[in-house]
């Protein structure tokens, strides 16, 4: 529904390769979900600072991505894609542009749908780079 990373993925891997991360299997018809194992409770244990300096962050991310649904992360991932890969026919900084090429390559996303995903991703780049620089200050 997405961009697929490549990267995710070998970090999905590696977190489940180090016993930090398992699969659960909920119901029949519906995909896995990630739980953090017992081994990752002791992890954060031993290392409460370090998670600590990172909890707006993590908070942030949750809040903001935690509701969405399938269709909804499909439209900001691929907003986000066409914001960092403008290619030769979009201006990244042209959120009609954006919209056009998000609706190219998804075209079942219509154009209205897509500048709102658009401004919505901006939205909350902002939102993650205005904690980012509070973050850096602290």
């Amino acid at each position: 529904h997405g961009p697929y990373s490549f990267d995710l993925s070998e970090e999905l891997t590696s977190l489940r390769a180090d016993y930090l991360m398992k699969f659960n299997h909920q119901s029949p018809g519906y995909g896995p979900t990630l739980v953090p194992t017992e081994t990752s409770a002791e992890l954060r244990m031993r290392f409460p600072k370090t998670i600590a300096s990172h909890t707006p962050q993590i908070a942030f991310i949750a809040t903001t991505f935690g509701s969405k649904g399938v269709a909804e992360l499909e439209k900001l991932a691929t907003a986000l894609w066409v914001t960092r890969n403008p290619g030769n026919t979009t201006d990244a900084t042209d959120a009609t542009g954006r919209a056009n090429q998000l609706h190219r390559l998804k075209p079942h996303v219509s154009v209205p749908d897509a500048l709102e995903a658009v401004h919505e991703f901006d939205r909350i780049a902002s939102d993650a780079k205005s904690l980012t620089s509070e973050a850096t200050l602290v």
